[in-house]
């Protein structure tokens, strides 16, 4: 027998026993939750989508670990309307995500802990005012040439956003920034900034960089091979203190 042959036909055993598994498995859950199976394999192949999705957009370096580090808390903090508080939104949206896309990673999230390792794979939310690390990467690294905070406005290319409010001070308008790129202390690691000029700017680039239809939008504009570096500013519509529309205004890639 040729070795093509040998190849084709351990190909189709090693298919043969794969189908066995899937359907024992199969009809495992379906006992177990008594579930339809064909909503089973419809769940299971969404969840294999969203994963390959997410890892275009969120697959960190090569490290085994990524620190998630949140605006700087005070021991105990309580907050009577947690839409004022960017970081703990922020968490709900993109901890299953990041998951998803690294799998066999370890995610350590770090609240009220001063962290002092700047060369890891970071995940940093808040904007400079609130994240000390946010504020050394887009102050004292190459990154300040590709966007900035200053007081609480946002630099993104030419312009500056500014977050708006009404006659009340509250807010009505927020900017947030999205940003991913190699860590310049370490470059085969990354760090990625979700940070606003306010905390709705936080919450809602967050979430919307953890939605499926965003990411797909991501990898249309850039090429599924080039999302390994590239800055997002987001608009942030907001009303009795609740986000209620984020939209996308820029994508651009970051050249490395």
């Amino acid at each position: 027998m040729s070795k093509k042959s040998n190849q084709e036909a351990e190909t189709k055993m090693r298919s043969f026993r794969l189908s066995e598994e899937v359907i024992k498995r199969l009809n495992e859950l379906n006992e177990e939750s008594n579930e339809n199976k064909t909503d089973i394999i419809e769940r299971a192949i969404n969840r294999l989508y969203q994963t390959s999705l997410a890892e275009k957009v969120w697959k960190f370096g090569s490290a085994d670990e990524i620190d998630l580090l949140l605006s700087d808390f005070p021991q105990e903090s309580t907050y009577e309307n947690p839409n004022h508080e960017g970081s703990v939104v922020a968490i709900g949206s993109v901890a299953p995500t990041i998951t998803y896309a690294n799998e066999g990673k370890k995610l350590n999230i770090h609240m009220h802990e001063y962290h002092t390792e700047f060369d890891r794979n970071l995940l940093l939310v808040g904007g400079p005012r609130r994240n000390n690390f946010t504020d050394y990467f887009l102050k004292e690294t190459e990154l300040v040439n590709e966007c900035s905070f200053i007081e609480w406005k946002l630099r993104f290319g030419e312009e500056e956003y500014e977050a708006k409010t009404d006659e009340e001070n509250h807010i009505q308008q927020d900017y947030g920034l999205i940003l991913k790129a190699p860590n310049p202390l370490k470059t085969e690691n990354v760090v990625m900034i979700v940070a606003g000029c306010r905390a709705f700017g936080t919450g809602g680039a967050a979430s919307l960089i953890s939605n499926r239809n965003t990411i797909q939008t991501i990898i249309e504009d850039l090429g599924k091979d080039n999302c390994k570096a590239f800055k997002i500013l987001v608009s942030v519509s907001v009303r009795n203190d609740i986000i209620v529309k984020t939209d996308i205004m820029e994508i651009k890639p970051i050249m490395q």
